[in-house]
């Protein structure tokens, strides 16, 4: 065998050796609906003998999904987003720690906003804005002056 050869021959076995020994992802239907179609899927890092749940896909029983989202530490973490049966989006927001943190938006079924606002630590802050289905600002909430994430103003 030549030197370039024996290289790739080489190259190619380690690849294949280190593959192998990494740590694997797997897909779980946790739950099913009773006609068998999947209702919660959980997507698993195994390394060795422990697992890490990383992700998780909750569905409507028409196969659609109703929500996503990944963990961290068997947390919720990153964006987490929810959908209507018809596929519209529903929610969208952040998880930090299992908390609710950082922004937040619900809308309506025709697509406009309903509301949105910020999270820190699972409490809320700031100022939120309502909105009837048409999209005109109907009432703002602010969270501004308060740590327990209590009505302070209309």
């Amino acid at each position: 065998m030549t030197m370039i050869k024996k290289l790739y021959f080489f190259s190619i076995l380690m690849a294949i050796l280190l593959n192998s020994c990494g740590p694997k992802h797997v897909k779980i239907v946790e739950e099913k609906f009773e006609d068998g179609s999947p209702k919660i899927v959980r997507q698993y890092e195994i390394k060795g003998k422990d697992s890490i749940l990383l992700r998780e896909s909750m569905f409507y029983q028409n196969g659609q999904k109703y929500m996503e989202g990944k963990y961290f530490n068997n947390q919720r973490d990153s964006i987490w987003t929810a959908w209507l049966p018809d596929g519209k989006i529903w929610s969208q927001g952040g998880y930090k720690q299992g908390l609710e943190d950082g922004p937040k938006k619900v809308f309506y079924s025709n697509g406009s906003l309903f509301y949105e606002g910020q999270h820190k630590m699972g409490k809320r802050i700031g100022v939120w804005k309502f909105y009837d289905s048409t999209g005109n600002l109907i009432q703002t909430i602010d969270y501004t002056s308060t740590s327990s994430g209590d009505t302070l103003s209309h």
